[in-house]
Order: C-alpha cells, then sequence, then structure tokens
C-alpha cells in the first residue's frame, strides 16, 4: 500500500482531543477541590452552633446533677428530671420517686424538711448528736443542744473560799436548749475558811444574764451549826454560784444568807435545781 503521510489537520485534531481530555480532567480535579472546600467552610460555620449545642448538653446534665440529690442504688425507673431539692427513692414498682411532702432538701437554709413523724424507734437508731459547741438559734422552736455531764459542787463563801475538805462531792447536770438541771451532795469533813455569805459554788453554766430572773429551790441540809426552819438556794442573773438561804425561825421570808458560823466541819447539802442559762 502507498504511505499516506498525516495531514497537519489530522494532527491538528489529535492535539485538540488531547487538550480537551486534560482540560476535562482539570475540570473534574477542581471540581473535586471545590466540593472539598464547599464541605469545610459548611463544618466551619456549623461550628459555633456545635458549640452552642454542647453548652446546652453540658449545662442539662448539671441541671441533672442538681435535680437529682440522692438516688438510692436499684429500682427501674427512667425518669431523670425530678425538683430541685427531692430526694429520690424507689417507689412502687421499683421506679425512681419522689415524696416532697414528706421529705424534701431545703439548700438555701441548709436543712431536712420532714413532712410527718419523725420516727427514732429503729433497732438502730434513737440518738440525735450535738456539737460540743452549741450552734445558737434565735428560733424558739429549734432546739439548739443537748448536753450531759458532771460538775464539782463546793461549798464556799463569796468572799473567799480555801481550806475545804470533803467526804463526798458529787454533781451531774443534764442541758437541754437554754435549761440546766443540776444535781449535787456534798459533805464537808472541814470547813476551811468561807468568808462571806455561803455558796455552792462551781456551777457547769453561769445563771442567765436578765434582771430580776431568779433560779432558787429546796434543798436538804444537814449538820448545820445554827438552826433553821427552811434552807434554799438561789442565784441572780449572770451568777456562777448559788447562795445558800434561808430563816431560821417563822418568818414572813426565807432570805437570810447563811454565813461560816452556820456552818459545821461535818455540814451537808444536797439538792436538785433547774435554771435558764445564756449558751
Amino acid at each position: 500500500m502507498p504511505y499516506d503521510p498525516p495531514t497537519l489537520d489530522g494532527k491538528i485534531h489529535e492535539d485538540a482531543k488531547r487538550a480537551i481530555r486534560d482540560l476535562s480532567q482539570f475540570g473534574n480535579a477542581l471540581e473535586h477541590r471545590v466540593s472539598a472546600l464547599d464541605a469545610r467552610t459548611l463544618a466551619l460555620a456549623r461550628l459555633p452552633a456545635l458549640r452552642v449545642d454542647l453548652s446546652q448538653l453540658t449545662a442539662r446534665v448539671d441541671a441533672i446533677q442538681r435535680e437529682v440529690q440522692v438516688v438510692i442504688v436499684g429500682g427501674t425507673g427512667t425518669a431523670l428530671v425530678f425538683t430541685p431539692g427531692s430526694i429520690v427513692f424507689v417507689g412502687a414498682g421499683g421506679a425512681y420517686a419522689q415524696d416532697n411532702a414528706n421529705l424534701f432538701w431545703d439548700a438555701t437554709n441548709k436543712r431536712l424538711a420532714l413532712g410527718g413523724l419523725f420516727d427514732l424507734s429503729a433497732a438502730a437508731a434513737g440518738q440525735i448528736k450535738f456539737p460540743v459547741s452549741p450552734n445558737a438559734s434565735a428560733d424558739p422552736n429549734t432546739l439548739d443542744d443537748y448536753e450531759e455531764g458532771s460538775w464539782t459542787p463546793v461549798i464556799g463563801g463569796n468572799g473567799g473560799t480555801s481550806g475545804q475538805t470533803y467526804t463526798a462531792q458529787v454533781g451531774r447536770y443534764v442541758k437541754i436548749g437554754k435549761m440546766v438541771i443540776v444535781q449535787f451532795r456534798a459533805i464537808l469533813s472541814a470547813k476551811g475558811i468561807i468568808t462571806g455569805s455561803a455558796e455552792i459554788q462551781g456551777l457547769p453554766f453561769n445563771t442567765e444574764g436578765i434582771t430580776n430572773l431568779f433560779a432558787s429551790g429546796n434543798m436538804i441540809w444537814e449538820r448545820l451549826a445554827t438552826t433553821w426552819v427552811n434552807v434554799i438556794v438561789a442565784a441572780s442573773d449572770s451568777a456562777s454560784a448559788f447562795q445558800i438561804l434561808g430563816a431560821p425561825a417563822a418568818a414572813t421570808g426565807n432570805g437570810t444568807a447563811l454565813a461560816t458560823a452556820d456552818i459545821n466541819n461535818d455540814s451537808a447539802f444536797s439538792g436538785a435545781i433547774c435554771y435558764r442559762t445564756d449558751t
């Protein structure tokens, strides 16, 4: 067959086809690049919204943690939203429940609110513990202290006390709120030096600091040096001791103070007195 060399038009045609193919491939690659760029742009545009969604989710989790104060392990309940302050327990059918009318935590006043009887009759219960230093309350319906202890009664004088010895010297007290109940017995074996008016000293708490509010009570007296028809103890406001007062004979009052001359080396006093204190 005779040789037919390519014409110029044919070579141009092939070059054009190749250029169109290259251009098409470039276009496809560019389109992919644009699509990827659009996706990244969309993701960046969505980022603030995602941050808001995450913030709202975090706030919701925090709210749930605040709302659910206590969840007893067990039960099949699925509720997650409760009234703030609710104490959650396993109710009927094993579902989580709340009973705010009868049991509720008051976060503002830091107290547990009970709507019914506070029952301490269970075998492992029956005790309420108060702090060593009372957290005094101004609320007249709030019990803020309870304490039991011992104290040492001293037979002395408001002007001086020294040299006493005792056969017995014992005292006990119970403090409920501001009310103090003291019990004591003191038997001298030597009266030592008693200066001024006779007293029972060493009270566990001072009397309440209210003017003209006296604490007083009867007591047993034994083996005094003088005769008396009545002997009591009494204390004015903010006192740390009981005065020993009495009536040596039939009289219109019993406010005569005993002194050292009225007390023997073996005199004894016993009593149980109730009084108020400031603390």
